[in-house]
Parts: C-alpha cells; sequence; structure tokens
C-alpha cells in the first residue's frame, strides 16, 4: 500500500514537472516573442474582418472589375491581353484601367479561386503591403517596437482600407502602397530603388501623379536629380510587355492613360473636393480647363513657396510635403472619386504618427473619407439629415486639413539638413 502510495506521488510529481518544464519553455518563448505573437494576432484579426466582407459585391465589382477577370479566365489569362480593351467583346465592358492592373487580374484568373475572391485578396495584400511600408517609415524616427506595432494596428484597421478593399474590391491600396514604398527608399536616399516602385505605381494608377510635386519639391532642393526618371519610364514599360507578348498593339497601353484623362466630365464624382461646392452636372470644355489650371496654380504656388522658404528635403520634410499633396492635388483637381482621397488617408496616418503631433487630423481625414464611401457603397449618406451635403462637409474637413497643415508648417519642418545639423552640435561640442 505504502509502495503504492509512493508510486503515485513520484507519478504526480513527474507530470507536475513535465507541465511546469511546459509552462516555463512557453513563458520563455512568449517573453521573447510576445511582439510578434501581438503582430500575428492583429495581422489575423485584421484579416477575418476583412474576410467578412468578401460576399459584398458593389457596382464597380459587378460591373467592371468581375467582368473583365471572367473574360480573362474564360480565354487564357495573359493570352486575353491581346485584344484588351476589349471594346468590340459582346458581354464584357470595355476596360478602362491601365494595363499593370489587367495583368495582374490576369495572373490571379489562373487561381482555383472566385472571381470576387480573387480580386479583393490582391486588394487586402496590398493592405499589408502599405502597413509595413508605412511602419518602416515611421522607425526611421522612432525605433520604438511598441510604437510601431500601435502604428501596424492604425495602418491594417483605419475605415478606408478595409471599405476599399474588403467592401469595394478596388485598387487605390495598390498604387498608394507603391508610393509608401518610394517615400521609402526616397527618405533612405535610395532613388533607384524608389523610381522602380514610383514606376510599378504609376503604371498600375494615373492617380500616383498626385506624388510628382513631391519630386519638383526634392529637384528645386537639389536632392533628386531628374535622371532618375528613367528608371521610372523604364519601370512602366516593362509591365507593358507581357501585353505586348499576347499581341496588343504598340500603342494599346499608352492610350490607357489618354483614354483615363478624357473619360470623366462631370464636375466631380462624390469625392469631398472644391467642387463639392459647385452644382455642375457637366463640365463644359471651358470649365474643365479652369479646373485643371486651378489645380496646378494651387500645386505651383504650393512648391513656389516652399522653395521660396529653401524648405530642405529632410526625411521629415519630405513626409510632411507627400502628406500635403496628397490632400492638394485630389482637392484641386476636377473629376476626383471619394477613394482618390486614399493616399491623404494613408499618408495623414503617417504624418501624424512620424510627428506625433495632432492625432486629429487623421481621424478627421478618415471621417471625411467614410462620409462619401458610405454613399457609393449603400446609397445612403452616413447622416441623412444632411443628404448630399455630407459631400461638402467632407469637402470643408479636407480644406480645414490642407489649412490646418499649412499653418503646421512653421512649427514642424525642418530649416536645415539633418547632417548639417549633427556637424552643427559636434563642432559646438568640441568648442
Amino acid at each position: 500500500m505504502n509502495t503504492f502510495k509512493t508510486k503515485w506521488k513520484e507519478g504526480i510529481t513527474k507530470i507536475d514537472s513535465f507541465f511546469n518544464m511546459l509552462f516555463d519553455y512557453f513563458m520563455k518563448f512568449f517573453r521573447k516573442y510576445y511582439l510578434w505573437i501581438a503582430f500575428a494576432f492583429i495581422l489575423a484579426i485584421s484579416f477575418f474582418v476583412r474576410y467578412a466582407f468578401f460576399d459584398y459585391l458593389s457596382g464597380d465589382m459587378h460591373n467592371f472589375l468581375l467582368q473583365w477577370f471572367n473574360h480573362l479566365k474564360a480565354n487564357g489569362g495573359l493570352k486575353a491581353m491581346g485584344d484588351y480593351p476589349w471594346t468590340n467583346t459582346i458581354g464584357v465592358r470595355a476596360g478602362d484601367y491601365p494595363v499593370s492592373y489587367i495583368t495582374l487580374l490576369a495572373l490571379l484568373s489562373y487561381l482555383p479561386f472566385e472571381g470576387i475572391v480573387s480580386i479583393k485578396l490582391l486588394s487586402v495584400f496590398f493592405d499589408y503591403v502599405l502597413a509595413i511600408g508605412a511602419v518602416l517609415i515611421i522607425r526611421e524616427f522612432n525605433k520604438n517596437s511598441y510604437f510601431s506595432l500601435l502604428a501596424f494596428a492604425i495602418l491594417v484597421f483605419f475605415p478606408t482600407s478595409i471599405l476599399n478593399s474588403a467592401v469595394w474590391g478596388q485598387c487605390d491600396q495598390l498604387y498608394v502602397a507603391l508610393i509608401v514604398w518610394t517615400v521609402l527608399f526616397l527618405i533612405k536616399k535610395k532613388h533607384f530603388l524608389a523610381m522602380i516602385f514610383l514606376g510599378l505605381a504609376l503604371a498600375t494608377k494615373l492617380q500616383t501623379t498626385f506624388f510628382l510635386p513631391v519630386l519638383i519639391f526634392m529637384w528645386l532642393a537639389k536632392k533628386f536629380k531628374l535622371r532618375y526618371l528613367l528608371v521610372m519610364f523604364l519601370v512602366i514599360f516593362l509591365t507593358f510587355i507581357p501585353s505586348y507578348i499576347a499581341g496588343a498593339p504598340f500603342s494599346m497601353p499608352f492610350n490607357m492613360y489618354r483614354s483615363q484623362i478624357g473619360l470623366y466630365t462631370n464636375a466631380n464624382y462624390g469625392a469631398g473636393s472644391l467642387y463639392a461646392f459647385f452644382e455642375f452636372p457637366k463640365l463644359y470644355a471651358g470649365i474643365k480647363r479652369v479646373g485643371v489650371y486651378v489645380a496646378f496654380i494651387a500645386i505651383g504656388v504650393t512648391l513656389l513657396v516652399l522653395f521660396h522658404y529653401k524648405v530642405p528635403a529632410t526625411p521629415k520634410n519630405i513626409i510632411y510635403v507627400t502628406a500635403l499633396f496628397s490632400l492638394v492635388s485630389p482637392f484641386f483637381l476636377p473629376h476626383m472619386h471619394e477613394r482618390y482621397f486614399y493616399m491623404a488617408d494613408a499618408f495623414l496616418i503617417i504624418y501624424v504618427l512620424v510627428f506625433k503631433r495632432k492625432y486629429i487630423y487623421a481621424a478627421l481625414m478618415s471621417f471625411s473619407s467614410v462620409l462619401t464611401y458610405t454613399h457609393f457603397l449603400t446609397g445612403q449618406y452616413i447622416f441623412k439629415f444632411l443628404d448630399k451635403d455630407c459631400v461638402r462637409l467632407s469637402a470643408l474637413i479636407n480644406l480645414g486639413l490642407i489649412i490646418a497643415l499649412i499653418i503646421d508648417a512653421k512649427s514642424v519642418l525642418e530649416k536645415e539638413p539633418a547632417e548639417e545639423l549633427l556637424e552643427l552640435e559636434t563642432e559646438q561640442s568640441e568648442v
């Protein structure tokens, strides 16, 4: 009997030791990798939130994206690129997106997934490409891992990120993600890599031109050489090759950009822009030119002021200028859709996290975009008592953010390059 009790106690002790050992190993692993565990948890939750909306069929998805995808899938994927934009094809809407995005759809058509799932998975993937690139930018100024994790969480959960990719199924995060990586390499002074990413962005979406004033700012500050633009144009041309292999005419990819420029005629397409304040059902030729001139004047004056005050193209200044132009460009340009402020959504978040100030800017920008997104996605305005004035409220918020950023300039813009300041501090300490 005593022998049995002894063995029983020994057995219990061994079991306790085993579980204590497992617990110790787990705690050791957790202490070492708890930030990565938290990252994986945020990643998983953010994906499942997006996946919950994969069944939602937006107007763009039904009328355009799915038609293009199904046509590609039924006609050999990349082989169907030969007669893009399918203007004479019965049963499919003519394409009006740049060929690089259609090439991505063609590649996705080989996967064993439904079209809506494949298209939204592509957009969601670039949500994370954007978030990781933005976190890497933020880490250039703040190496704190907890802050990086918080930044990642904000970037994968901000409303328009989920609405644009998982609900709408649109591709604005593609070109904005590539612009984010462009900025990352610009502030790291890796201009060759930056132009590769900018070329891919411009090949994907014409709205990448919103970023070009930043390059002009850097060039005026003598921190960017125009010869690097050759890399960008080469990358754009390389994205045309799959369509050429499929038999497309040489001019076709170029014509897609030309067709997009003249595709829209209304002053405003639900965007919180300057033209939300005016009731122009159609923009006639003269009025269209005026709108474009107003935009160029606004961008030109902004660049002129930056040049006049000799604002250096330091990393922080590049982020400020990018955030500013991400708002100024779509606000003053006519023919804007609500989702063309997506670049502003992303860079206002990056701006406030880098400068650690006025976080309300990012919240207001997201709210502004939600005001305009909901009408397109649901057919109703978020505030029914305001009705169409929701778009004007969005425009007022965007205008207020532009003014706020301009006011911020005096307190946030660096007056000297960081290297020169460091050298000056070193000299002073030696004295």
